[in-house]
């Protein structure tokens, strides 16, 4: 009732369909989170072993801020995107002291996606929330937890800025082999195009590859899948 009374509709709707989330203070929860989240088995190269990426890019945040999606999940530092969206509106007209607080984010927000803090500020900020979601297949007798980690909503809304910004050239480089990034209406495509696939050449064979936290591995195995 009270997403409803604040014109948020999906959102209620949402709430009713879920399961809810686990207590990680049941047994045997936080050992379930840790057997489908376990750690990188190799680590990230460093960044100067990337060598010069071009020119540093610029973060202008106003308008992202004031797009924030209210109600969102707040990581460990628990601010809300309530908060920033309340900046990014002050922040007009461009002489107001909340422009020049935004501007402030901005620098960091520079400085931060071209790498120029800290190496041991990446890690402090890169931390997450630990969070418990039960999925549907859970019964009374097994709990089925998957392990959810949302980040701090400011580092969220830098990340969203960048990813908005090379959305054109990832749909022009991934296409049409993968519609899962940067294509509008990428899982419609998919859905609609392999019924149509199956329709059209029901000779051929299908397979589908779900790989087991994909990202933690640089060389996935078959059991890891």
């Amino acid at each position: 009732l009270y997403l409803l009374s604040r014109c948020e509709p999906s959102r209620a709707a949402n709430v009713l369909k879920s399961d809810g989330l686990a207590d990680l203070a049941a047994p045997g929860v936080i050992e379930q989170l840790a057997s489908k989240h376990p750690p990188r088995k190799v680590q990230l190269p460093p960044l100067e072993s990337y060598g010069d990426c071009g020119e540093p890019l610029k973060i202008e945040l106003s308008e992202v801020l004031c797009k924030l999606r209210r109600f969102a999940g707040t990581g460990p530092d628990g601010s809300r995107n309530e908060f920033w969206r309340v900046l990014g509106a002050a922040s007009f007209p461009a002489s107001s002291r909340a422009s020049a607080a935004v501007d402030l984010v901005d620098a960091f927000a520079t400085a931060y996606v071209n790498a120029r803090l800290p190496a041991w500020f990446y890690a402090v900020w890169t931390e997450v929330k630990l969070i418990a979601g039960v999925k549907p297949s859970s019964t009374a007798a097994r709990l089925d937890a998957r392990p959810i980690a949302p980040g701090g909503t400011l580092r969220r809304a830098i990340e969203s800025s960048v990813m908005a910004s090379a959305r054109a050239p990832l749909a022009n480089h991934f296409w049409p082999v993968n519609v899962g990034c940067a294509v509008p209406g990428g899982v419609t495509l998919l859905t609609v195009g392999f019924a149509l696939l199956v329709e059209k050449r029901p000779d051929l064979a299908y397979l589908k590859i779900d790989l087991k936290n994909c990202l933690l591995y640089t060389s996935p195995s078959p059991r890891d899948s």
